[in-house]
């Protein structure tokens, strides 16, 4: 890991003047807010609090932890100190059910929240809109971006910015070097100007900071006030916010990081969630419209672009059911930064920490919203057998899927994707994982039986193919 790392810096290095800063601050952490010019957001004068149980015991991590090969815990704070946690908190019908800090972090001690930020700034987008301000999703982005009305990124829209779909030549985890360019650059408005058109707009999903740095440009010059002073007007004040709250900028007096820039503390972070589990109502304000927050609870997997990433947030979670039965979803930033959304539940659960350390934290925390839920429907659980066999897409194309009882694991055949003998693992019940490339496979089912599955190669909209036999292929490959 520490050869990777040098590795990084030393290329970062010799393509760029700026970043030279990470020889000696090293790569990104929780307290870099402490590095960079900041605009302050006030804690409120009679701050909202939740009601509290005091000290409660979450139940026993073997009941909603999925990486067996992560060994035995013997209590839930063994498991958080280990993996990095600094802290974790758990909110049920307004009163905190769990509340805990490690790693030399407490409830008062902010922390950045990296992509986290996005979330919160892809809402102001729809408030702007409530406001007035701006039209709608389709309005072009050149209209608050001159640089953009060229050949090509002039079909950039607000819609595509939002949903990661603008077609720019970027994507976080295949361009570390640019995006460690990014996170140090003093003008990192006109760093995302400049990148290159790579896809048709609207054509493919790529997670890329850039599009959110580019949305809060829009945001800024339709509103005619800073990021930070509009989220100051419309979200952070009305929340009653315990702690004062920091937003990194480039430069003094210069732009937000809106990628990844804010500096919270967990309980603030909580009242965000609040705010969306209440259909962006705070008591009678409705602060966010109802009809956004609403449409982040619907999975749709043939829709432009990726299903499992909507107006900042993301859908992809504990999947024990149709995909879309399942409402909660999630906010995410580097290092394992999370807020957990559970409206069947009235749940909240935020995970802030120094490192993810293999966990998969949505998963993770869905799971324990379900574990949590003692009257939740369980389901019909699927046996081998009832998944194993053959299953047909709409052109002829033919999938075929068995478990091997040796391995624990499962392999897939599909030849129109290239998959021949691929290993895919079982993390939810209803859904298989390629670890290697992340593929998914979901399945769908009618009563008690299994209909089909849809194959996501986080590509386009992923395929499904319908089950045509219970026949399980050869092991001869295997």
């Amino acid at each position: 890991m520490m050869k990777y790392v040098y590795l990084l810096l030393l290329a970062v290095l010799f393509q760029s003047c700026v970043p030279s800063q990470l020889l000696f601050k090293n790569i990104p952490g929780l307290g870099d807010f402490k590095n960079f010019p900041l605009e302050t957001l006030p804690k409120a004068e009679k701050p909202f609090q939740f009601e509290s149980l005091g000290y409660n015991h979450l139940p026993h991590v073997d009941e909603w932890v999925l990486e067996t090969e992560m060994g035995h815990f013997d209590s839930v704070e063994e498991f958080l100190r280990k993996t990095g946690t600094t802290s974790f908190m758990v909110v049920r019908n307004d009163t905190i059910l769990y509340e805990n800090y490690f790693n030399g972090y407490l409830m008062d001690k902010p922390a950045i929240v990296f992509s986290v930020t996005k979330s919160i700034v892809t809402s102001l987008l729809a408030q702007a809109i409530a406001d007035g301000h701006i039209e709608d999703l389709s309005v072009p982005a050149y209209e608050y971006i001159p640089e953009l009305k060229v050949e090509g990124k002039q079909d950039i829209t607000l819609e595509h910015l939002v949903h990661m779909t603008s077609g720019l030549d970027f994507e976080d985890e295949e361009d570390l070097v640019r995006l460690t360019q990014a996170y140090w650059s003093k003008d990192v408005n006109g760093f995302a100007k400049k990148v290159k058109l790579e896809h048709e707009p609207g054509t493919h999903f790529a997670y890329k900071s850039v599009d959110t740095q580019l949305l809060s440009i829009c945001i800024a010059e339709a509103t005619g006030v800073k990021l930070s002073d509009y989220l100051q007007e419309k979200i952070w004040s009305p929340l009653g916010m315990e702690y004062d709250a920091y937003f990194t900028l480039d430069r003094p007096d210069g732009a937000e990081r809106a990628f990844g820039g804010l500096a919270m503390c967990t309980r603030d972070l909580a009242k965000v969630a609040r705010l969306f589990l209440n259909e962006g109502y705070w008591g009678k304000e409705q602060l966010i419209p109802q009809s956004y927050v609403q449409e982040l609870g619907k999975r749709e997997v043939a829709r432009e672009g990726w299903w499992g990433y909507k107006f900042g947030w993301w859908m992809d979670s504990y999947i024990d059911r149709n995909l879309n039965e399942i409402r909660d979803y999630y906010a995410a930033g580097y290092r394992g930064q999370y807020i957990h959304v559970n409206p069947d539940n009235n749940l909240i659960i935020i995970r802030q920490g120094k490192k993810r350390d293999g966990v998969k934290w949505a998963a993770v925390m869905s799971k324990l919203g379900r574990v949590l839920d003692e009257a939740s429907d369980k389901g019909h659980s699927f046996t081998v057998d009832e998944m194993n066999g053959k299953y047909e897409a709409a052109d002829g194309s033919i999938l075929k899927l068995k478990h091997n009882p040796d391995t624990g694991n499962w392999v897939v055949n599909d030849a129109k994707h290239g998959l021949y003998w691929a290993p895919f693992y079982q993390e939810c019940p209803m859904s298989l994982t390629h670890r290697k490339h992340d593929y998914m496979i979901m399945f769908s089912q009618t009563g008690n039986e299994i209909e089909g599955l849809h194959l996501d190669m986080f590509e386009d909209r992923p395929t499904y193919y319908r089950k045509i036999s219970d026949d399980s292929p050869s092991n001869e490959h295997q």
